[in-house]
């Protein structure tokens, strides 16, 4: 039997309207070697979620672990499925998140303009996500 995974993701966005031209989302570059596809791609912080866990308990988790800072967890706006090369079937849920507390320089993570991801390879559904923000 074939299972499906599921996986959480936080969207951070600070509008055009604090001070930037254009909104900038928060992504993370993919450094795990669990599958080896997706190391130097760039997604949204978030993970898998483990048994017990609400979506919701799984997000300030993987926030925790990811970034060190607590987080205000959203509302659920996207969800796509994925199978990669491994076999693997992922079920990720977007939400819309904001954190407590301005983010320091983290290895890993940058914030991207729209325009700017297309310099960068990025997870599926994670440019699907960026336009469903922003009424794409």
């Amino acid at each position: 039997m074939k299972n499906i995974t599921p996986v959480v993701a936080a969207v951070f966005r600070v509008p055009a309207s604090k001070g930037f031209h254009e909104s900038r989302f928060l992504l993370h570059q993919k450094d795990e070697p669990r599958n080896k596809e997706l190391v130097g791609r760039w997604e949204f912080p978030g993970g898998m979620m483990e048994y017990g866990e609400t979506p919701e308990e799984a997000l300030r988790r993987e926030i925790m672990e990811e970034l060190g800072k607590e987080v205000t967890v959203g509302s659920l706006f996207f969800a796509q499925t994925n199978i990669y090369n491994d076999g693997k079937h992922y079920l990720v849920l977007f939400y819309h998140c904001k954190l407590f507390e301005r983010l320091p320089d983290i290895k890993g993570c940058r914030w991207f303009t729209w325009a700017g991801m297309d310099t960068v390879v990025t997870l599926p559904g994670t440019q699907e996500a960026v336009k469903k923000s922003l009424g794409i």
